[in-house]
């Protein structure tokens, strides 16, 4: 923590019990304003504690990390406290270790499991390096589930959320060609290039957009001729008798239209 932030935390000394029960009776009461109010003083003046829990798990994350998770288990359990359960640093304990479990489970797992669930997962673990130890063999689902308390069925779904992960960049073995790695099975010979998929679909785009400059009947006839739009490419003859013109008359129009497009092809580049 910074000294001016160790400075603002003097201010805030642990309340009196005679200030704490008054602080209560307005975390029962109905206004809004000042409920929200006595959780704010509520949470400020119990910071010491979200900073001494926070110093036992420096080990595992940055300290202002843990700190600020751990005030916002402060604050969630000024919020929820209901005086007649027990005192509110027993029950704001419970938030901010809470709090501050689900941040490093967050932080240090590749995929995210439920918190109860990563807990479940490192009783069996332990569970299970121990009977390891004890046993001399690989202990059994019915013998994990009577050390532990968790039936055989959640050991199995437990045990299948426990991941290996490996660098796409890792060898495959000596028997792979070379020096092979996972990231090249991966590989789709007969997959298109995704620049060059998007450069014709940037291309196909500007043509549309271009042949909207021309008249109605032109752009169909531009379409027909070189089967853009997904139509099929069409002789001038074919395109005459269609338009009922000669096919010399289409021939001029396809022209006209080259001479207009490079054109504006032209003035684009110009511009840019």
């Amino acid at each position: 923590m910074t000294a001016s932030a160790l400075q603002k935390l003097k201010l805030y000394q642990p309340l009196p019990p005679e200030a704490e029960k008054e602080l209560w009776a307005k975390l029962e009461g109905n206004g809004t304003q000042e409920r929200e109010e006595a959780i704010q003083t509520l949470t400020l003046h119990n910071l010491r504690l979200a900073i001494h829990i926070a110093h036992i798990y420096r080990d595992f994350a940055e300290l202002d990390d843990l700190i600020s998770e751990g005030i916002i288990g402060i604050h969630l359990a000024a919020s929820q406290y209901k005086p007649h359960i027990c005192a509110f640093s027993t029950f704001a304990s419970v938030h901010v270790n809470q709090r501050i479990w689900k941040y490093l489970a967050e932080k240090n797992s590749t995929i995210r499991l439920p918190v109860h669930a990563g807990g479940k997962l490192r009783k069996l673990q332990r569970a299970k390096n121990l009977l390891e130890w004890e046993l001399g063999y690989t202990p059994t689902p019915t013998e994990l589930a009577e050390e532990t308390g968790i039936d055989t069925k959640k050991i199995a779904e437990l045990e299948d959320c426990q991941f290996t992960f490996l660098p796409l960049d890792a060898k495959l073995g000596a028997d792979s060609p070379g020096n092979e790695t996972i990231a090249d099975t991966l590989i789709d010979p007969h997959a298109l290039d995704p620049q060059a998929q998007t450069q014709k679909k940037l291309d196909a785009e500007k043509v549309t957009l271009l042949l909207k400059t021309l008249k109605p009947r032109d752009q169909e006839i531009l379409k027909l001729r070189y089967g853009i739009g997904g139509k099929e490419t069409h002789t001038l003859d074919e395109i005459a008798s269609r338009y009922q013109l000669t096919r010399e008359r289409v021939r001029q129009i396809q022209e006209k239209c080259h001479r207009l497009l490079r054109n504006k092809l032209t003035l684009a580049f110009a511009w840019n």
